[in-house]
């Protein structure tokens, strides 16, 4: 039964450990909200942002100078003008893989401690070989892991380029 909770928590720990390194994977504030952040953009990544007047653009970045932005709209370029726009983002797909191991830590820990409490309650005539604590661990570590999926799916913005 120790063992069991020894394995289960290590596990845990280790969980955590990994996803938090993903966590410094981002633009430095140095270069984010200038012309320099969106100039190192490579090509084929997408954007979205305002202009000026108030519209809202949305494309994959072909190029970018030191005046301009070209934008790849379907099978057309465009281009905009760097006074011409207020704010350009950069889509970046979120990490699934990420909100799956935290959804699976989160029901794998909850699992295991409602099989433990159940296991010490006494009703079940053989606890002492710890399996509601696998089965029940196993089956919210499941859940976990594809709520933490599907929550952690689709695209984050990232600010790229402010005009102030």
């Amino acid at each position: 039964m120790k063992r069991i909770s020894s394995t289960l928590s290590f596990v845990l720990l280790v969980l955590l450990a990994i996803s938090q390194s993903t966590l410094a994977q981002a633009t430095s504030d140095a270069v984010r909200g200038t012309w320099e952040g969106l100039k190192v953009i490579p090509p084929g990544d997408e954007l979205v942002g305002d202009l000026m007047n108030g519209k809202s653009i949305k494309g994959r970045i072909s190029s970018t100078s030191d005046t301009t932005m070209t934008l790849i709209r379907g099978k057309n370029t465009t281009d905009f003008d760097r006074p011409d726009i207020l704010k350009v983002y950069r889509l970046i797909p979120r990490s699934t893989k990420k909100g799956a191991l935290i959804g699976l830590g989160i029901g794998l820990g909850t699992g295991a401690l409602a099989g433990g409490i159940y296991a010490s309650s006494g009703e079940s005539s053989i606890s002492d070989e710890g399996w509601p604590i696998l089965a029940l661990g196993g089956m919210a570590g499941g859940v976990g892991a594809l709520i933490g999926f599907l929550a952690s799916s689709g695209k984050r913005k990232v600010l790229i380029y402010e005009n102030k």
